[in-house]
């Protein structure tokens, strides 16, 4: 099989979907008018959702004549959890530039019915996904750095969830998957074939999650948990914006910047081979600049889709079909693209 290949995934076009729930638009238009936002024209409104409609949050965008607008709805969230996002973005955005503007909204009447949801507005910023060019990708390593470093100053957190992974779980989530012919019957013929061709890799990525000493990760600090080519925009190879920014959670630099790391060099290469020539993704660590030694920041990176895959496999385990089973292709890609670059460490 081989890695680094173009996939269904590295597109730079934000899939739309039009919305029809009259209750939904009703909702939105009101969170409109709440932040004062001239509605002339309203006949011409058009309302679409755009990216993963999440357990966790969903995105919104509306455009009402020239001007757009994006909605993002939070689920299960705390005021004080809003309010923390809200004044983390707007801080970034001083700092780094790159963070849209975010605003919440304050009206009870903006809630859904089982009162768990909040709603904030956002700036919308015209741009493409991230692509992968050797100056993308050393623009971006620099705001990673600037990133972490402002992140590694916050304290009293203490609210926030952590990103949880949990080495015996995923080892003997895996374990059992990798035993059990049976439980495969729900996946793909790709999916099948991936593992059934590759057994060896994935006992060893195994092996190397057994080895991992979790002190050795270092402490939680203030992570975002998914820096991947669709959560960051670009316009004319300028970074214009980091997008996600409910992604931002308590847990290890190591996991988070390694994960990053991973997927946004492996954008690269898929984009465009030959920068792999001049350009290994140790030298996009080392512009990172994150006081992180390559080998952690892989192996981090590997828990990381080892725990994606974790929880896409888990319902199957239980005799279920698993919500997640059509992206468990690209955790199981990123296993074996990861152990690839883990070897070249080693060597």
């Amino acid at each position: 099989m081989k890695l680094f290949t173009k996939d269904r995934f590295s597109d730079s076009t934000i899939r739309l979907r039009e919305i029809k729930d009259e209750g939904e638009t009703v909702i939105l238009v009101n969170i409109l008018k709440q932040f004062q936002i001239s509605l002339q024209g309203l006949d011409a409104i058009s309302l679409y959702s755009f990216g993963d409609l999440g357990i966790n949050s969903s995105n919104y965008l509306v455009s009402v004549g020239s001007k757009k607008y994006v909605i993002k709805k939070l689920n299960d969230r705390s005021e004080v959890e809003l309010d923390f996002y809200c004044n983390l973005s707007n801080e970034l955005r001083r700092e780094l530039e790159v963070f849209p503007f975010f605003r919440k909204c304050h009206s009870n009447k903006l809630y859904h019915d089982d009162k768990s949801s909040l709603y904030c507005l956002l700036d919308y910023i015209e741009g493409e996904f991230f692509k992968g060019t050797k100056a993308q990708l050393e623009e971006v390593a620099t705001a990673i750095n600037r990133l972490h470093s402002y992140c590694a100053s916050k304290s009293r957190l203490g609210f926030l969830p952590s990103r949880e992974f949990d080495l015996i779980r995923i080892n003997k989530v895996l374990q059992n998957f990798l035993e059990s012919n049976s439980k495969r019957r729900f996946l793909n013929r790709t999916q099948e074939s991936m593992v059934s061709n590759n057994i060896t890799s994935f006992y060893r990525a195994l092996d190397y999650l057994s080895n991992t000493n979790r002190s050795h990760l270092g402490k939680e600090e203030l992570v975002h948990i998914d820096l991947h080519p669709h959560n960051i925009l670009y316009k004319n190879d300028t970074l214009m914006s980091i997008l996600d920014i409910n992604s931002f959670k308590l847990g290890q630099p190591c996991i988070a910047y390694g994960f990053a790391a991973y997927k946004l060099y492996r954008q690269s290469i898929a984009y465009d081979h030959t920068i792999a020539r001049n350009f290994s993704i140790f030298k996009f660590i080392e512009h990172m600049k994150i006081n992180y030694d390559a080998r952690l920041l892989l192996k981090g990176a590997l828990i990381e889709v080892l725990t994606r895959a974790t929880i896409i496999l888990e319902p199957i385990l239980e005799g279920e079909k698993s919500p997640w089973i059509s992206v468990l292709d690209i955790q199981l890609l990123g296993i074996l693209e990861v152990l690839h670059f883990l070897d070249i460490a080693h060597e």
